[in-house]
């Protein structure tokens, strides 16, 4: 596993690939034991999406779960002023199709998993609630995400790491440490580790995703699964 510092202050990002383990498995040695991590020791606080932080061309489904992407606007979107209700809005050249979550965390051990529903151009991971609607997620110092097009990368301000992968991810699970600083990615189906970014976060962090065809479903609360990290 490599780490090297990362643009922001007191960054470190560490990558590879190691196992996830399914609770009462057994484990090769005392060490890996002692760095194994339990989610289902997190909090397990349930989310939904908020709606009122949607781009124009995103739709949330009823139960708050799926967010899809249809591009057209609806009547009632095209009257707003994004800035004013809070939306995310274009930026020059591109669509930016984000929402967040509608629980801020700022403090313990969250997971939460995302099912990717025929999409081959998404982003997921967390933001401050301060984070900029006019700027795309994970290039700022105000976000972090996993993005999926033509590859897979890890985005944070001027980081840009590519992840390798064999195949695209169906199922994506993301564990945060708040007080610790760290924020996983994992393929929840093949049980790889993905990518963690290190760094301190000053501000609440909030679930965040964009899509830009098909559709993301979240699912968040308590996990009965062990990651060895």
């Amino acid at each position: 596993m490599s780490e090297r510092p990362s643009s922001a202050p007191g960054g470190v990002v560490r990558r590879g690939s190691t196992k996830l383990h399914r609770k009462g498995s057994k484990t090769s040695s005392f060490k890996e034991k002692k760095r194994r991590l339990s989610t289902s020791c997190c909090q397990g606080a349930t989310f939904k999406l908020d709606g009122a932080t949607a781009h124009r061309d995103l739709h949330v489904s009823k139960d708050g779960l799926t967010v899809y992407y249809a591009s057209g606007t609806s009547e009632d979107k095209a009257n707003e002023d994004p800035e004013e209700y809070g939306r995310f809005y274009d930026v020059p050249y591109s669509v930016n199709a984000a929402i967040l979550g509608d629980l801020p965390f700022a403090r313990g051990r969250h997971y939460w998993e995302i099912t990717v529903g025929n999409s081959t151009l998404y982003r997921v991971g967390v933001a401050f609630l301060t984070t900029p609607r006019d700027e795309c997620l994970g290039e700022n110092d105000s976000s972090w995400c996993l993005s999926c097009s033509s590859h897979i990368t890890a985005k944070h301000d001027r980081i840009n790491d590519d992840v390798r992968v064999t195949t695209r991810p169906a199922q994506i699970g993301v564990y945060l440490d708040y007080e610790i600083g760290t924020l996983s990615f994992f393929d929840a189906e093949k049980r790889k580790h993905l990518y963690s970014f290190h760094s301190h976060f000053k501000e609440p962090l909030v679930p965040a995703f964009a899509v830009w065809n098909g559709s993301l479903t979240v699912r968040s609360g308590k996990f009965e699964v062990e990651y060895a990290m």
